[in-house]
């Protein structure tokens, strides 16, 4: 698995993300899913913060990133 490094904040929204999720990190995902909208400050980290939490809580799993636009797909495909 890739290491994504994070900042002190990333840090901190990954783990409510977990916690909200619901089931600990490197757990399998329960039947009916998982989904969760993170707001934050442009510039602030989102789409790495979401692959990290992304890789942590799903490492076998498909996910789905809706955006809207290419630009931020591309992006968040590199990250």
């Amino acid at each position: 698995m890739s290491r994504i490094p994070l900042k002190k904040h990333q840090i901190d929204q990954k783990s409510s993300f977990r916690k909200w999720v619901g089931f600990p990190a490197r757990s399998s995902v329960p039947p009916q899913g998982a989904r969760g909208t993170i707001v934050s400050a442009t510039g602030s980290g989102k789409t790495i913060m979401a692959a990290a939490s992304a890789l942590e809580c799903f490492p076998d799993g498909r996910i789905l990133v809706t955006v809207p636009t290419l630009d931020l797909l591309a992006q968040t495909a590199q990250a």
